[in-house]
């Protein structure tokens, strides 16, 4: 039993750049996923994740996965996008979501996916426990 709360010790920021589609909502092992963050040795507060996309986007999923190490990577979350053309006046598609109560234990590691092949930063707002 904790006898003190565990504050965060290390601040981290992680990214990940997605460029092909994972069309499933199972995957054997990480096939096709991109690793965002590996959690650190006593693990890893996600605090926020913001998808960002890097050119024309259509109207799809990104998804976010949690790896154990073994076996395969299980569904955790997904942003719903919205179809964007960047411009000189229009920017291009972000979301953010926030998580109160998200650990990433140790030797667990987050990744991401899009559902289309499309251009995406993955971004990961954390701290090391």
């Amino acid at each position: 039993m904790a006898t003190a709360p565990a504050y965060a010790a290390t601040p981290r920021y992680a990214v990940g750049n997605l460029t092909t589609g994972v069309t499933t909502l199972t995957v054997t092992g990480v096939t096709g996923l991109t690793s965002i963050i590996a959690a650190g040795a006593n693990g890893t507060r996600i605090n926020r994740v913001r998808i960002k996309a890097t050119a024309s986007n259509a109207a799809s999923l990104v998804s976010l996965w949690i790896y154990s190490g073994s076996g395969n990577a299980q569904l955790f979350d997904q942003f719903v996008t919205t179809s964007t053309t960047p411009s000189s006046t229009v920017a291009s598609y972000q979301a953010d979501k926030t998580y109160t109560d998200f650990v990433l234990p140790t030797g667990y590691t987050l990744y991401a996916s899009a559902y289309t092949t499309e251009n995406w930063n993955v971004e990961c707002f954390a701290a090391d426990l």
